[in-house]
């Protein structure tokens, strides 16, 4: 089999680059684009299961550890927009918080 001769001109939805594309169906421009792209898209797809499965269960309040897997953010983010009352909270013991999903969901989209 030959090459080909085509060559397209693409921009890279990862990194912003322009590229020659030799195929119609190629996406970014190297390897490195594309397992971060599809890190990403996973990380997208576990955080939006989680979030059906918490909404299937009907529950608006999940815990402090239950909301750093599905936000990736710090344990001290979350108390820092506790205490400056940015999130819902509902407090059921001072070793029990419960946080808003709506909340959160608004200040990390």
């Amino acid at each position: 089999m030959g090459k080909s001769k085509l060559q397209i001109p693409k921009v890279c939805p990862q990194c912003g680059n322009t590229f020659l594309a030799k195929t119609v169906k190629t996406v970014y421009c190297c390897r490195t684009c594309t397992l971060l792209a599809q890190s990403e898209r996973l990380k997208r797809e576990r955080k939006q299961k989680a979030l059906n499965k918490i909404k299937k269960a009907g529950t608006e309040y999940i815990t402090i550890p239950q909301a750093l897997k599905l936000f990736a953010t710090t344990r001290s983010t979350i108390r820092r927009m506790i205490a400056t009352h940015r999130i819902a909270v509902r407090k059921l013991s001072p070793r029990k918080t419960f946080v808003c999903i709506q909340s959160l969901e608004a200040l990390f989209p």
